[in-house]
């Protein structure tokens, strides 16, 4: 397991079938599917699932990765390589199964969601309570972004207000990247 144990890995399934049901209470067709990018393939699977079961492709959000809690020197090197498969290798597979399908969208886009714990959080890469709570000290509303802060800035990215912005970065950190 990449990223806890199995009581923390239930946890996110409840949290995301959670998120499906609202999803499809508003109103959404929605189909879920669930599947490890630390395994290669994985990526183009998910993307043939979505045209299988939907007929198209018009929105790309990767939000795959998790942190390596640890030093350079204490965290073995097949940690690493799964890190790399996960966050980069299999966003780039989800582009290159996806950028077929996407021409033919209305609106086609592609957001990649990134997290500042590799550059941003004081206190060194452990991350324990005390690093995350000086980061929020030093933001100017004094917390952390919340997980609606940044479904709020993928929202504006996926929208049609957002049709000629294109290759662009934004942080959602309540300004911790200006300190």
């Amino acid at each position: 397991e990449h990223s806890g144990g199995q009581e923390e890995e239930h946890g996110k399934m409840a949290a995301w079938e959670a998120v499906a049901d609202e999803a499809h209470d508003a109103g959404a067709e929605v189909a879920t599917h669930i599947a490890d990018f630390a395994i290669p393939g994985t990526a183009g699977a998910l993307v043939d699932t979505a045209l299988e079961r939907f007929g198209r492709l018009d929105r790309l959000v990767s939000n795959a990765g998790f942190a390596l809690a640890g030093t350079l020197n204490n965290t073995p090197a097949d940690m690493y390589d799964t890190s790399l498969q996960v966050i980069y290798h299999s966003f780039l597979d989800l582009v290159r199964a996806a950028e077929p399908a996407l021409p033919a969208a209305p609106q086609g886009r592609i957001v990649n969601v990134s997290s500042i714990v590799d550059d941003q959080v004081p206190g060194g890469r452990a991350l324990a309570q005390a690093a995350w709570d000086a980061a929020a000290a030093l933001t100017p509303d004094g917390r952390l972004a919340k997980p609606t802060d940044v479904a709020a800035a993928i929202a504006f990215f996926l929208s049609d207000e957002a049709e000629h912005i294109t290759g662009q970065c934004l942080r959602v950190d309540g300004g911790l990247s200006l300190v």
